[in-house]
């Protein structure tokens, strides 16, 4: 933010660093072996292009955090396939760890891609109460699905209603995990936002599936979701099941969630070569 003021909207400006490096929440360390390690900030929360593009013609669309380490003097000039997920297609440094998004915020079309019906391929299987929940009881992650989406769309309409009261981004009384069990406690059944009101085995496994995706959630924050505010929740919801353009919200951009080879503190140089020392 600093180094975009003093480029963009004043000049001269000198910004303080009160620690003895640049980079604030940014700071990679190298190991004893030679690996270097992000102790802060490690992800590129999405590329803004699908994977595998390779940003012609749609420079626009790229997180400008792309755009910053496309200017690294030191990459290799050779790049792989960008239909090789071990390719770089847009020329960053990137790690194309989760190629299709944020598994914590968009377990349907990430975290069970290419879907929950598929019992090889997937990023995770589940179990609950030590047993694997096999191919044929998948109705049991579906309607844990259903009943997470319908929750988070529901925690929206609350957002959006302290908004439209003038509380916004200035609310500070509200939280996520208050909300959510609040709207899980007194909405009418009508609006199916608890599955163990029918009771039963195969309801409270459904609803111990719903825990683990509300846990993933939270760890993306991270925090307790009762210590999450209300307008730091965002969801957008525009683009659900396109896999490939999807941002997923919570702030992200489309695209693939990547690590930066060499880490995070490889972004500086762009920064420091504007001036900043």
């Amino acid at each position: 933010l600093g180094t975009s003021t003093r480029t963009s909207i004043i000049e001269p400006l000198l910004v303080l660093e009160a620690r003895d490096r640049v980079g604030g929440r940014i700071c990679t360390a190298p190991l004893p072996n030679g690996v270097s390690v992000d102790i802060g900030a490690a992800w590129v929360h999405g590329t803004g292009l699908p994977f595998g593009h390779d940003g012609h013609g749609r420079e626009r669309e790229l997180n400008p955090m792309v755009k910053l380490l496309q200017q690294r003097t030191d990459l290799d000039d050779t790049i792989t396939s960008p239909t090789d997920k071990k390719g770089d297609p847009l020329r960053a440094g990137l790690i194309y760890t989760s190629p299709k998004g944020n598994p914590d915020t968009r377990p349907r079309d990430v975290l069970h891609s290419p879907g929950i019906d598929c019992a090889e391929g997937c990023l995770i299987e589940l179990h609950v109460g030590g047993k694997r929940i096999e191919k044929n009881q998948f109705s049991i992650v579906e309607n844990a699905l259903n009943l997470y989406e319908r929750i988070l769309a529901s925690v929206s309409k609350v957002g959006a209603s302290a908004y439209d009261c003038g509380e916004g981004m200035t609310t500070s009384t509200i939280s996520v995990g208050k909300t959510i069990d609040v709207i899980r406690s007194e909405a009418p059944p009508r609006y199916l936002l608890r599955y163990n009101q029918v009771g039963g085995s195969y309801s409270n496994m459904v609803e111990t599936v719903l825990g683990f995706y509300l846990h993933s959630l939270q760890v993306w924050h991270p925090h307790d979701l009762a210590n999450v505010q209300l307008s730091e929740f965002i969801v957008d919801d525009s683009n659900v099941g396109d896999e490939s353009d999807a941002g997923g919200g919570e702030g992200d951009f489309p695209g693939p969630h990547c690590n930066v080879e060499g880490g995070m503190s490889s972004i500086l140089g762009p920064l420091q070569s504007n001036g900043v020392k």
